[in-house]
């Protein structure tokens, strides 16, 4: 599976109610993070748009494809990433 990352500049619950409606697999970090994973390659493009960051969709924040990821968090999120990764 291919993971992504989305960052909004500001918590919103409309991004975070599409992300729910649009992506089966995703995972909520924080308020304004959250993960989601696709069965295949997706435009990082798509994903903004289907979350609404875009002008139109005045939801500010950015969507990185992850290939490696290290750190220190919960593990939860290290559960998420382990099952989907």
């Amino acid at each position: 599976m291919d993971i992504y990352a989305i960052v909004l500049n500001e918590p919103s619950e409309t991004a975070w109610n599409r992300i729910k409606e649009n992506w089966e697999s995703h995972y909520l970090v924080s308020d304004t993070l959250a993960l989601i994973a696709t069965e295949s390659p997706a435009i990082t493009l798509s994903i903004a748009e289907s979350i609404g960051i875009n002008k139109e969709g005045g939801v500010t924040g950015i969507v990185f494809q992850i290939s490696y990821y290290n750190g220190w968090h919960d593990r939860t999120t290290w559960e998420w990433l382990a099952k989907h990764g």
